[in-house]
């Protein structure tokens, strides 16, 4: 996934961190526990980049059968 839907669209760096969350799925009455995985972006805040992240989600949903895929942004200062 990450060579096919993401390096492609993010070919200057990334990170992926393992994690173990849960989640009530629609119709459910109880929360699943499952893997999963948490990626980074550091990224310019632009229509084109947020519409990259937006088909990241949708392909990851689609390739899963996810019902829902987190996306989170928030303004950062960074330096290499």
């Amino acid at each position: 996934f990450l060579d096919q839907e993401v390096t492609p669209r993010f070919p200057d760096g990334l990170t992926v961190f393992d994690a173990y969350g849960q989640w009530r799925f629609r119709g459910e009455t109880s929360p699943q526990r499952q893997r999963s995985r948490v990626l980074v972006i550091l990224h310019e805040d632009t229509p084109r980049r947020r519409a990259d992240i937006e088909a990241i989600r949708r392909a990851w949903k689609q390739a899963t059968r996810h019902q829902s895929v987190l996306w989170s942004q928030q303004p950062a200062t960074v330096s290499f």
